[in-house]
């Protein structure tokens, strides 16, 4: 989204904007210039106020281009302005809903493509880059109609930067010349330098850290003749690429400027020095600098707690610590470092790192046969949020359904059984689906249902025989040969 910022007076507009006879859609035209002028002084919260004002307008009043037009411009200054993608692709999807089938008109062309663009961008921001790729290649799509979308240099671009992220080289790379060509037909330097530098690292990745060091050696110094400054990407793979070459000394004094000049208050690039740490902290340990590589690791686990994004990090390497510990039979402290991070996921209002948090909670209470734990858990989220999460809601209801048995919840396991039973998301889980069938036989005999139980535990032993799951199946004929009363190995 461009701006143009003028020489507009807040107070003059705000005078306009109170007066009763000027129209709606001249209120929103108001609001998008107060938005400019908050966007110019960097205050981008009230730059989002601005903008969401103006839709509640034009939804009130029915003004279906002004709409359009601010959906387009928060699913982009959403996710740039506050750092929060997933509401700017709330507000594309809100935008692309509009628009249920082809129009091959120009001006709605043009807008899906933009909008699919902002998406995408949004989805890369998540590192969700399989999604992404979906959406920028509808962009190109668009493109075909209109020989001028200015997108779609940059879809190209963002593609060749999503298939490098997927391990796809050679797709990586055939986007990655069309972008070239493009923004060499239009003089376009720095973003010329933005696909080299992307060509560098697929160097590196092929094996080739030396032609990686050279180009990006020449392209920090174009960069730095344009803008006095090279990119904080530009340096630190050149960081990278010398420590592929074994110049370690080189590369810890290039990745240890750049972890300085990013966390400056001017610069917001916290990941890129996330990232330059921990490659710093690994320069060190390969060298035997145990010192220097603990100097490196404390300041790396400060900017992951205090920098933007840094919760996120922070959470999802310590999911791999519970699942070690989980392994290790230490259940306490499991269950402590579980609920550390939950919390953080939480703080970090990241519902998608929530619900993975979640996931390995219970995870790690089942696994320790603390059921009161997980119908706890069951009680207080929500379970409408719960059923939007297709990789992990047949799991985590099949747990679920488990843990409301084994603490005597029969009627509710029961009900929740059958929304699992009759879940599309199931039908491609074996494992999953004899799950599901061993808690119904579970729960039908425990309510004494005894024909319709010992037609599902029969269900239940032949599907995991037939996954070479042995030990779930004599589970269940050890379960089915107790007399009701004692649940026992409730587990399923």
């Amino acid at each position: 989204m461009s701006f143009n910022f003028g020489n507009e007076d807040p107070d003059e507009l705000w005078q306009e904007f109170g007066n009763p006879n000027t129209p709606w859609p001249a209120k929103i035209d108001i609001l998008f210039k107060l938005a400019a002028i908050a966007y110019h002084e960097r205050t981008y919260r009230i730059e989002i106020q601005y903008l969401e004002s103006a839709l509640e307008i034009a939804k009130e009043h029915n003004l279906e281009s002004e709409r359009n037009r601010t959906l387009l411009a928060l699913s982009l200054r959403v996710a740039d302005g506050l750092g929060d993608p997933k509401r700017a692709i709330s507000y594309a999807d809100e935008l692309i809903s509009y628009y249920p089938s082809f129009q091959p008109d120009v001006e709605v062309l043009e807008r899906m493509g933009t909008v699919r663009l902002n998406k995408a961008t949004a989805l890369m921001k998540l590192k969700r880059y399989a999604e992404a790729t979906y959406e920028l290649k509808l962009v190109l799509e668009y493109a075909e109609f209109i020989s001028d979308l200015p997108e779609t240099a940059l879809a190209n671009l963002n593609l060749m930067r999503c298939y490098i992220e997927l391990d796809d080289l050679e797709r990586a790379k055939q986007h990655g010349e069309v972008a070239r060509e493009l923004y060499q037909d239009h003089s376009q330097l720095i973003s010329l330098c933005e696909v080299d530098r992307l060509f560098a690292r697929i160097s590196m990745l092929e094996g080739n850290p030396l032609k990686a060091k050279e180009d990006l050696e020449e392209i920090r110094a174009l960069e730095q003749r344009i803008y006095k400054a090279s990119s904080p990407e530009t340096k630190l793979y050149l960081g990278r690429a010398l420590m592929l070459l074994g110049l370690t000394g080189k590369a810890i004094k290039t990745l240890e400027r750049l972890v300085d000049q990013s966390v400056k208050p001017w610069s917001n690039e916290f990941e890129v020095a996330l990232i330059a740490a921990e490659w710093v902290e690994q320069c060190y340990l390969d060298e035997g600098n145990t010192e220097g590589a603990a100097r490196i690791a404390v300041l790396r686990r400060a900017l992951r707690k205090r920098v933007p994004g840094g919760s996120r990090q922070e959470v999802e390497e310590g999911i791999s610590e519970v699942q070690h510990l989980r392994s290790s039979g230490q259940k306490d402290i499991a269950v402590s470092l579980a609920k550390t991070l939950l919390e953080k996921a939480n703080k970090a209002g990241d519902l998608n790192l929530r619900w993975k948090m979640i996931h390995e909670m219970v995870i790690t209470l089942w696994e320790f046969g603390d059921y009161l734990g997980i119908a706890e858990i069951w009680d207080e989220i929500s379970h409408e949020a719960l059923n939007m999460q297709d990789e992990i809601v047949i799991d985590l209801k099949n747990r679920f359904t488990n843990a409301l048995r084994n603490v005597g919840r029969f009627e509710e396991s029961l009900l929740l059984n059958d929304e699992v039973m009759t879940d599309i998301r199931i039908k491609d889980d074996p494992l999953q689906q004899a799950f599901a069938v061993e808690n119904a036989a579970r729960i039908h005999k425990d309510l004494r249902h005894t024909a319709e139980a010992k037609k599902l535990k029969d269900r239940s032993v032949e599907a995991y025989l037939e996954l070479g799951d042995s030990q779930r199946a004599l589970g269940i004929i050890h379960y089915f040969g107790k007399r009701r009363g004692n649940r026992g190995e409730g587990r399923g």
